[in-house]
């Protein structure tokens, strides 16, 4: 599978005339505009001990890379995502249009909903994932799975509220281990599992009251 941008991406690590971007109380907001996420895509890269709340229009495609001890919630449907090199950080996605690349991610909490989820080389990830994606791992270890719930997302879409939660966690397909149960994956102990807020202080109040 090749995932794929128009010309050159946006990076929002870079990139400040062209986008809006607020601080209050340590957590980031970022505004994307229309016009340069139709054009380009998104990149959300080197970002590290932050909390951050990104807003982007248009269903863009997105990269996010080199990510650490971070909470981050993408406020906005996209049409495909490429993940890499994230460590001990926490990503909520509003659904996904096509597919999820993951690749060299440890400890990391992944939120999303898509047509299929494929990681690679990772381990130590909690995957909160809607029963309909198509979740395929190769090369990874220690995956728990639970199911995709999102407190807020009726302020998103109320298309997308019919569809919020349900009570199934989705199956993976273990490349390495095609016969019987891979001992790679299990499904997650109910008492793990959990309703994200799409805030990052929302959430990282909420985490703190988990612990």
């Amino acid at each position: 599978m090749v995932f794929t941008f128009k010309n050159k991406p946006i990076n929002t690590s870079s990139t400040h005339s062209q986008n809006t971007s607020k601080e209050t109380d340590n957590a980031v907001s970022t505004s994307i505009s229309k016009s340069l996420t139709e054009a380009y895509g998104i990149e959300i890269k080197d970002r590290n001990n932050t909390k951050e709340n990104i807003k982007a229009d248009g269903e863009p495609t997105l990269l996010v890379d080199n990510i650490h001890n971070s909470i981050i919630c993408f406020q906005f449907v996209t049409k495909t995502i490429h993940i890499q090199n994230v460590r001990n950080s926490t990503l909520i996605f509003l659904p996904t249009k096509t597919s999820i690349l993951l690749r060299n991610c440890e400890k990391v909490r992944l939120v999303v909903a898509a047509q299929q989820l494929r990681a690679h080389d990772s381990e130590k990830l909690q995957f909160y994932v809607h029963y309909n994606t198509a979740v395929v791992i190769e090369g990874c270890r220690e995956i728990a799975i639970g199911p995709y719930r999102l407190k807020d997302i009726k302020n998103y879409s109320e298309q997308l509220f019919d569809e919020k939660t349900c009570n199934e966690c989705a199956m993976i397909q273990d490349f390495e281990c095609l016969a019987g149960q891979s001992p790679n994956w299990s499904a997650m102990d109910i008492s793990k599992w959990h309703e994200f807020a799409l805030d990052c202080e929302a959430e990282a109040n909420s985490q703190k009251e988990m612990e």
